[in-house]
């Protein structure tokens, strides 16, 4: 399947588009920029090469499974989608062929779910053909097996493992760049979704974090061409959306990442408005207050970054690597974040 530019029809959603572009310019970078030795003096800890993926590929999913396995599905290596999937044996350091799934996607999101299969959803077909297919791998047979479609198409979204088992999709875009609102739920029991209520506001390119008592915040995102201030967070029992608050700044492709002081890390990403030109990743980082819904921001500035992640460490701190910088460029210098 070949894949090619996503094609600009008005003007609304440009800016996401744009960012869409930015991430796949930024790819063009990553492989030399990987391949430079770094001259700088190294401390504790070291990077080993691995063996290599059976094939090339961005945009794609790597799952954990029970076992420490990894899965490794979909995406694309810039001209062709996979349906293809592999799985990484840590014990042996090698990648092998796990069969293909039954749809060709990048874009998507695979959760383990508490069974031990994972839930492979949504994604990007072909050019602008958001999906709605949904099927699960079980590591006991090596086999992905077809479920019930989503409700709405969807790409670019979030999915969230709750306590009770379920999964929670959130937003994304959808056919015809449609930015969606709305959330559905997977149960694992009987294979199929149903509906969990909208967001206030339409958004994709967010972040989802699972918190103490079982609720999800939903922070930033991209919608009509802007990014997103509202903060919102699901609550499983009520099987309904709130605005819990507004960030300082309006981010997307940004990270959120709970803390154990019980309050969310939002780092990095763009802030742009409707105006064109703008789309220049940002230094700032804030902090969500669960308890209080306050908002505060970080004194010490971190490397302008978008697409990076940002990891939970054992003594508290955060990890924030990689990402995309200023003019397309690739950060290798990784970050951290000590509260």
């Amino acid at each position: 399947i070949l894949l090619t530019p996503l094609p600009i029809r008005g003007t609304q959603l440009n800016g996401i588009r744009h960012i869409i572009r930015l991430l796949l310019i930024t790819l063009a970078f990553a492989l030399p920029t990987a391949l430079t030795s770094d001259t700088h003096a190294q401390g504790p800890g070291e990077f080993k090469r691995t063996t290599s993926l059976l094939s090339s590929r961005s945009f794609h999913t790597a799952t954990t499974l029970l076992d420490g396995r990894v899965l490794v599905a979909g995406g694309t290596d810039g001209t062709f989608v996979h349906r293809s999937a592999e799985i990484y044996d840590p014990a042996t350091g090698d990648f092998t062929d796990t069969g293909d799934m039954a749809q060709f996607r990048f874009g998507h999101t695979a959760t383990l779910l508490t069974d031990g299969r994972v839930l492979v959803i949504g994604g990007v077909k072909l050019q602008d053909r958001f999906i709605n297919e949904a099927e699960t791998y079980d590591p006991s047979t090596g086999q992905f097996t077809a479920a019930l479609p989503m409700s709405s198409p969807r790409a670019y979204h979030t999915a969230t493992l709750l306590d009770n088992g379920k999964v929670l999709i959130v937003g994304g875009l959808s056919n015809h760049f449609e930015i969606l609102s709305s959330a559905e739920l997977f149960d694992p029991a009987t294979n199929t979704f149903s509906d969990a209520g909208s967001m206030a506001v339409s958004r994709s390119h967010h972040a989802a974090t699972m918190l103490p008592d079982g609720n999800v915040l939903i922070t930033g995102g991209f919608t009509d061409g802007r990014s997103v201030k509202t903060l919102e967070a699901y609550d499983p029992t009520a099987n309904t959306f709130k605005t819990v608050g507004e960030a300082s700044h309006a981010r997307g492709a940004h990270t959120s990442t709970l803390l154990s002081s019980g309050k969310a890390l939002l780092a990095g990403g763009i802030e742009r408005d409707d105006e064109p030109g703008d789309e220049v990743p940002t230094n700032i980082a804030e902090l969500y207050d669960i308890a209080t819904g306050q908002v505060t921001t970080v004194a010490d500035r971190l490397l302008p970054r978008l697409w990076h992640t940002a990891t939970s460490l054992a003594d508290g701190s955060v990890l924030i690597v990689g990402g995309a910088g200023a003019e397309a460029s690739v950060v290798r210098v990784s970050q951290i974040f000590d509260p």
